[in-house]
Formats: C-alpha cells, structure tokens, sequence
C-alpha cells in the first residue's frame, strides 16, 4: 500500500508529495487547523449534550423519547399513563 493510503487511512488530513511549495504548505496547514477546530467543537457540543441528558429524570428521559418519536403530548401521557398537563411539565423541565 503506498504510503499516502497509509497515512490518510491513519488519520492525515493531505499528503504532500515533493517538491512542494510555501502555498501548498500553508494551505495543508490552514486545512488541518480547520478541521481539528470543528472536530474539537463537534466533541464539544456532543460532551454538552451528554451532560444535560444525564441532568434529566428517568420520567424525563421517557418523555424525550416518546418526543424523539414524533408522539404528541396525549400519544406520550396514554403511553405512560398520566395525564397531557404532566408531559407538558416534563418536557419543560
């Protein structure tokens, strides 16, 4: 396998092939510095979800999944057998 395959398959962002020049060289950089950025922010936010979910109830988890679903608030309270006013204040919550 060629050595670019390799390091791409292991995670390179380009592979420059000499002899190449300044401008090749800042953008390669320019690319990889972009992409470590929204990398960073996509863990970010993932982390940031994580983290509320894991403030929520377990009654709050079922709701959000019942939402999730595409159920209305009635579909979700005969669900779980309690009444539209209860989803209604689990989902705020």
């Amino acid at each position: 396998m060629p050595a670019c395959a390799r390091a791409l398959k292991k995670g390179a962002v380009d592979f420059l092939m000499k002899p190449f020049g300044d401008d090749r060289l800042l953008a390669s950089v320019e690319e990889a510095l972009a992409y470590s950025e929204r990398t960073l922010k996509q863990a970010l936010s993932r982390q940031g979800v994580q983290e509320l979910l894991a403030t929520l109830t377990p009654r709050e988890m079922e709701v959000l999944r019942g939402v999730i679903a595409g159920y209305l608030n009635k579909q979700i309270a005969a669900d779980l057998g309690t009444s539209e006013k209860t989803i209604k204040v689990h989902r705020a919550g």
